[in-house]
Order: C-alpha cells, then sequence, then structure tokens
C-alpha cells in the first residue's frame, strides 16, 4: 500500500486567514459554498494537517471582499511567509479600489508571487471594466490566480476568460477550477 511519505505535496490553492477572523471567514466560506469546513483557515491549522500527508509547501493567499482590506491583507500574506519558509504568496487587489497602482505596488514592495482574485466573492464581472484595470497593470508583471465557474453566478464564468484573452494576451492567468466543479461543459467550448 502506499503511503504519503513517498510524495512531496505541494498545496497550490490554500487560504489563510489571521487568527483573530479564521473562524469567522473559514464558516463564510463553508457557508457560501454549502460545505462543512473541517479546520479553521489559519496558517497553524494549515501546516498541521498538511504535515499528516507530507506537504512540503503552499500557495497561500486571502481575498479582499472590499478595497479597504486589500492593505492589511496583503501585509499578512507576506508577514506570514516571512514565518513559514514554506509559504509561497499572492497579494490581493479589488477592482474598487481608488488606487489600485498604490495597491499593486505595495504586493511588488512585500515580494508577494502574484495576485489572487475570486470574482464572485469579490462581486465583479471577469471581463468589466473594473476587472480590466486590475489586468492592465498586471498584464507582463504578475500572475493572476482568479476563481472560475461558479454556476451560481455570471461573475467567472469560464467562456468570459477568452476575451480577457485576446485583450491582455501576456496577462498570466492562473484559472482556478475552470469551472471544473460545476461548470465543465462551459470550460469544453
Amino acid at each position: 500500500m502506499e503511503t504519503y511519505e513517498e510524495y512531496e505535496i505541494f498545496d497550490a490553492h490554500a487560504h489563510i486567514f489571521p487568527d483573530k477572523i479564521a473562524g469567522l471567514a473559514t464558516e463564510s466560506i463553508g457557508n457560501f459554498y454549502d460545505l462543512k469546513m473541517r479546520n479553521i483557515g489559519n496558517s497553524k491549522n494549515l501546516i498541521e494537517s498538511g504535515k499528516k500527508i507530507n506537504v512540503s509547501g503552499y500557495l497561500v493567499f486571502s481575498t479582499a471582499t472590499n478595497p479597504a482590506q486589500v492593505y492589511n491583507i496583503n501585509s499578512f500574506i507576506a508577514r506570514e511567509c516571512e514565518q513559514h519558509k514554506e509559504f509561497i504568496g499572492l497579494g490581493t487587489l479589488h477592482p474598487q479600489s481608488d488606487d489600485m497602482e498604490r495597491d499593486f505596488n505595495q504586493i511588488l514592495e512585500l515580494n508577494l508571487k502574484g495576485i489572487k482574485l475570486h470574482p464572485d466573492f469579490q462581486k465583479f464581472d471577469i471581463d468589466s471594466e473594473e476587472a480590466y484595470k486590475m489586468y492592465e497593470i498586471a498584464e507582463g508583471r504578475l500572475p493572476m490566480l482568479i476563481h472560475f465557474g461558479d454556476r451560481r453566478y455570471e461573475y467567472s464564468a469560464p467562456k468570459k476568460l477568452v476575451q480577457v484573452h485576446k485583450d491582455f494576451p501576456d496577462l498570466k492567468v492562473i484559472a482556478a477550477h475552470l469551472g471544473g466543479y460545476e461548470r465543465w461543459e462551459e470550460q469544453l467550448l
């Protein structure tokens, strides 16, 4: 029988939150997806659960649901990456920021390796004018991990990625899920 010790595992999709709000944030995600969450989404629990299956590294992030959260979230992710060498951090942007360039520069200054967006949490269409402001700043500079394909909303419909790619050919997008958990048929078009 194979064991996890035979493999080196990297978790490429890990939401983390400050201890003070981790319980509530984790519960909110569970409610959003109608899932029972097993752990509180903080660094300690992530690392402890990962040790059980030989996880050697994590791509960590959190998503700003309003523009006022961007600075603190990016600062938190950077601090966690400094404390946990097994972490690679992504910053966040919010499409309604009043100073997108400032927010993007913070991500660069903190040495975060990309940007995490969740259109369904952040309530923006990936092919909207406000989204395009984020792409213009990031194109050719940092990759974006974007959640795709919640069937309840059209914000992140996989079919919209085609036009985004045409308009921003040098934008590196990691299409998380690409609708594969709920909108599989669309990504095949």
